[in-house]
């Protein structure tokens, strides 16, 4: 191998770590990068690649031809997020994950596929030592879930941070640059975000009628005047008429605005720009923790059902999964996090009124978690796992 080394980017959303890793090698004249990912175009249109362009050449997933450039490239090393390249592109595979996450099991069973692909990718197993396999942990929770949970074997884990906390906290850009990309309304306000995870289907359900206490909420925001974002997931894990109600809401509301993931692939600008984080335990809650701002915790589920709901996505379809075993849905128990949680509306609206008229409010309880449960953010995450993905590629 000569001196650069050439990395393929197997991006299946191309935000957060796997975006500001992508950003720092390419940076480097010590690397040759290729990205493959979806909606190119649709992605050139977002803020953010005026902001913060890629330097380095992109490829369609979905082009039929990208596998064969990919492998004419010859990459010695690929990185990936939660979906691995259905072939053998490079001989190392480099894991970073798709944030750090609340939801469980995560365990061997849920994970199968990627364990299949793990040993296609590189000729051997992710649950045994791997020479050419490397799964980055953001924390010693993490760590300890990938082994003994997702048994991922612990010679192919590191522990070396999140990369998209380093652009979170030395952010290049004020605040107010920001809002020259959102509506006119925002100016002059403070910005909720809320920030939902699909895993437990309409996020108010669980208390009363979704698109009723969504009505609410946004009313409560004009009332405060606040203005806010309502970030949901891609649009197929959603019906088409809970996405028209939901749309249909917020145009009612000028100073709030809808984002689908799939429709608006970035989350850094929504973060750097918002005051407080409402999430139903969205892993974007851990990058929350990085501005020091308030984050609301909605405990996503009623406690005093038997059966607990939850979804996932598999073989192109949403499926309902049903279990009594409190434990069997989360990572971490979710009394454990940093910042407010609440469990009713009415606490809701409460710790809204807390967050916004103190946004030091949490700034103890995430001080707290990062420390016991993440390496910590002091914008170095880049360069450990650059040393470690270069060690990795260069150790034959």
């Amino acid at each position: 191998m000569g001196d650069r080394v050439r990395v393929c980017i197997w991006a299946t959303t191309f935000q957060a770590d796997i975006f500001t890793f992508t950003r720092y090698l390419c940076a480097h004249d010590d690397y040759e990068v290729i990205l493959a990912m979806d909606n190119i175009e649709k992605y050139k249109s977002e803020p953010i690649w005026q902001l913060m362009p890629v330097e380095c050449r992109i490829l369609d997933k979905s082009d039929k031809k990208t596998i064969k450039t990919l492998k004419s490239f010859a990459p010695h090393v690929t990185i990936i997020d939660n979906h691995p390249p259905p072939k053998k592109i490079s001989p190392y595979l480099f894991n970073i994950w798709h944030s750090w996450g609340w939801k469980g099991p995560q365990d061997k069973k849920e994970l199968k596929h990627v364990f299949k692909l793990i040993k296609s990718l590189t000729g051997h197993p992710g649950d045994k030592p791997n020479p050419y396999y490397r799964w980055n942990c953001m924390g010693p929770s993490d760590f300890e879930h990938r082994k003994n949970v997702s048994h991922v074997a612990a010679e192919n884990l590191l522990t070396l941070g999140s990369p998209f906390t380093d652009d979170i906290v030395a952010a290049p850009f004020s605040r107010d640059s920001l809002l020259d990309y959102y509506p006119a309304e925002f100016s002059g306000r403070k910005i909720v975000l809320i920030a939902l995870t699909w895993h437990f289907g309409r996020a108010l359900a669980h208390w009363g009628d979704d698109i009723a206490l969504f009505t609410r909420l946004l009313e409560k925001l004009e009332a405060i005047g606040c203005a806010a974002i309502l970030r949901m997931h891609d649009r197929k894990r959603f019906d088409a008429k809970y996405i028209d109600g939901l749309e249909a809401l917020v145009e009612r509301f000028p100073s709030a605005m809808i984002k689908f993931k799939d429709m608006s692939c970035d989350n850094l600008l929504d973060i750097l720009v918002s005051d407080v984080m409402i999430s139903n335990y969205s892993g974007i809650l851990l990058y929350q923790y990085a501005t020091g701002r308030p984050s609301i915790h909605i405990y996503p589920i009623d406690p005093s059902r038997e059966l607990h709901l939850y979804r996932v996505w598999k073989h192109g379809k949403i499926r309902t999964v049903r279990t009594d075993d409190k434990d069997y849905i989360w990572k971490l128990n979710p009394e454990e996090n940093g910042g407010l949680q609440v469990s009713s509306f009415d606490e809701l609206e409460a710790a809204i009124d807390v967050a916004v008229a103190r946004p030091d409010c949490c700034q103890d309880r995430t001080r707290a978690f990062i420390k016991k449960h993440m390496i910590d953010y002091d914008g170095k995450a880049c360069r450990r796992l650059e040393q470690a993905l270069r060690e990795l590629v260069i150790q034959n």
